[in-house]
């Protein structure tokens, strides 16, 4: 196994593909692909079934269609050769007569890898159970002497396929991700917020209940409104989702918490005196989970919460180290204010 790299640097192509345009979605991600070695990328990340489009549905099953994602495939990983980003693209794969979903690695002019994705969503507009089958637990790959997970989107909302990658030396995850186009959003947020509002004006005190939102969602639309079809299972906003479920006692001690936990983090960032990056990670994926808190409920969200909380201990655990390295030293030296 080579020995890993000192510096891995990765870039993520946010951009758009089309259903069947397969030599439009390969050349956006050529295009994408030179940026990236502009600023000396050694792998780039496309999206979930990149070269196929996001939903393929039935055109998938069209075997003309398998192929030609094969075949842009294959000629991207060709195009590696040019010593440029490696390339870790997701398409349709079918494999000993299964159809998967896939994400590729491209590196050195070929295919270096291929993984599955393993959960299958099948809800809202996700009927991927009826295309695909799903693939074996994903083992890490090994590129530049790094073993990167690639768990295919819905495969990180549960533990099965992670608990696989991290048990067989797994060291970082990229998960590649899509969903469709989806029409009249802001009018879907603009009822959950009217809706949760409502909750809340009704059940100050003590919220609707843990869980019951989706059982009760219904019920608290305003008068006159015509339910749009979305996810109603919560309120995609943590502060009104605390405060329609659990009420407005438990919203301002969460937000009291979150406040104290920002300011403390801030105050050791000033007494950390070697490590004093650990603190301003720390307050970065702090600032990260209260900004998208406004548009997901994250707080809800295990796996989510469970990395936050890590991070967040992160500052306080590189202040006991100081301290306790200070205290060792024959002459503790002045701490930096």
């Amino acid at each position: 196994m080579p020995a890993p790299a000192d510096r891995l640097v990765i870039a993520l192509a946010q951009i758009p593909s089309i259903v069947g345009d397969i030599e439009g979605n390969l050349e956006r991600l050529r295009q994408a692909r030179a940026e990236a070695a502009g600023f000396g990328a050694d792998l780039i990340l496309a999206p979930e079934l990149y070269l196929a489009g996001y939903p393929p549905e039935d055109l998938v099953l069209k075997p003309a269609f398998q192929e030609a994602c094969r075949a842009a495939c294959e000629t991207l990983a060709r195009e590696t050769a040019d010593g440029g980003p490696a390339v870790l693209v997701g398409l349709p794969w079918v494999e000993d007569g299964a159809l998967h979903n896939a994400a590729a690695l491209l590196d050195g002019g070929r295919i270096e890898a291929v993984r599955f994705k393993v959960d299958l969503p099948n809800y809202g507009v996700f009927d991927e159970k009826r295309v695909f089958r799903p693939g074996p637990a994903p083992g890490p790959i090994v590129f530049r002497g790094v073993r990167v997970g690639v768990p295919i989107c819905e495969d990180v909302w549960g533990p099965e396929p992670v608990e696989c990658i991290a048990e067989t030396g797994g060291e970082i995850l990229l998960v590649p991700n899509a969903s469709p186009y989806e029409r009249d959003k802001l009018a879907i947020r603009l009822e959950m917020w009217r809706t949760g509002l409502r909750m809340v004006r009704e059940h100050p005190w003590v919220g609707v209940g843990p869980d019951n939102i989706p059982l009760v969602y219904m019920k608290y639309l305003p008068p006159g409104t015509t339910p749009i079809l979305g996810y109603h299972d919560h309120l995609h906003d943590n502060v009104l989702q605390l405060a329609a479920e659990r009420g407005l006692p438990c919203l301002i001690a969460w937000l009291w918490f979150m406040l104290a936990l920002g300011w403390h983090i801030l105050r050791i960032r000033r007494s950390l005196s070697s490590t004093p990056w650990v603190a301003d990670a720390a307050f970065a994926a702090w600032l990260a989970f209260v900004a998208e808190g406004f548009f997901e409920f994250n707080f809800g969200t295990t796996p989510v919460l469970m990395v936050f909380l890590f991070l967040m201990s992160t500052p306080f655990i590189a202040e006991r180290l100081e301290k306790a390295a200070g205290a060792d030293r024959p002459e503790n030296e002045e701490r930096r204010i």
